[in-house]
């Protein structure tokens, strides 16, 4: 498959590609809007620029809320929208959407569900916590060789096809 990007690097920072930009902005104008459904959830988008690889079981998509790079694994149960906090423990950083740029999940990442304190003084005793996606780890090739090696040895536990994934 033939990879066109909108944007590709440019040293330090991005270089727009005005011409994709243009003919993206041109399939929305041409386009239909369908329904997508993704159970238990639905959402509406254009047809001619549909999710790669369709929507896997139990993931719920919101279309213009986040952006998952390639390579990146988000683990079932996990909730990313355009107003939540990606938080990156192996770089110690918190991940926004900014004006204008989607929540984006950086390439090769593990995201998982996990929780963080809430804040408030909560019931004494009894702290309160709020789930949040949580980037535990970032891919290499020798984790690469790891789990072809793991799921080589034990077919049929393809992680990637575990309900509610997203590995792109």
């Amino acid at each position: 498959m033939t990879c066109l990007r909108a944007a590709e690097p440019d040293g330090d920072s991005w270089r727009v590609r005005r011409d994709v930009k243009e003919g993206i902005l041109r399939a929305f104008r041409l386009g239909v809007d369908v329904d997508l459904p993704a159970p238990p959830f639905a959402y509406r988008d254009r047809d001619m620029l549909l999710p790669r690889g369709g929507t896997p079981v139990g993931v719920r998509v919101i279309p213009g809320g986040t952006a998952i790079r390639r390579g990146a694994f988000v683990a079932p149960r996990v909730v990313l929208t355009g107003s939540s906090v990606l938080y990156d423990l192996v770089r110690e950083r918190e991940i926004r959407a900014t004006e204008g740029e989607p929540l984006t999940v950086p390439e090769r990442t593990v995201v998982v569900p996990g929780a963080r304190p809430a804040p408030g003084a909560g019931a004494p005793g009894r702290p309160r916590s709020l789930s949040a996606a949580v980037i535990v780890e970032y891919r290499d090739a020798r984790k690469d060789a790891r789990t072809a090696l793991e799921e080589a040895l034990r077919p049929g536990l393809d992680s990637a096809q575990a309900p509610g994934s997203v590995r792109t």
